[in-house]
């Protein structure tokens, strides 16, 4: 097969417009990552509480809802890589660690 016959003929035939590597804008650079920080207790509380019952709309709004305060960015956002990987035990295990003292029991 002729690849580049074949495509051109995709595009020909699927009016398409081939971008190509060299053609593609650079990628603007990121900020490097902040370190994310407790929303404070009363938010953690309800988001594990909605995160034990697995209630991911719930923890969607209540994320949007801390979105929209200062400095809770990177909280969130790396509370929603878990949330939207149906992660719920990384999920837990994440807001658990803004809770110092607080040990998991088992029996």
């Amino acid at each position: 097969v002729d690849v580049k016959r074949l495509r051109d003929k995709l595009a020909l035939y699927l009016g398409l417009d081939w971008i190509y590597a060299d053609e593609m804008p650079p990628v603007p650079a990121t900020p490097a990552p902040t370190k994310p920080r407790s929303p404070g207790p009363a938010h953690l509380e309800e988001l594990l509480r909605l995160g034990e019952i697995g209630y991911v709309r719930g923890i969607e709004a209540k994320l949007a809802d801390l979105a929209r305060l200062d400095g809770n960015a990177a909280f969130v956002e790396t509370s929603k890589s878990f949330v939207q990987g149906f992660d719920m035990t990384g999920y837990i295990a994440f807001l658990k660690t803004f809770q110092p003292g607080k040990e998991e029991t088992r029996g």
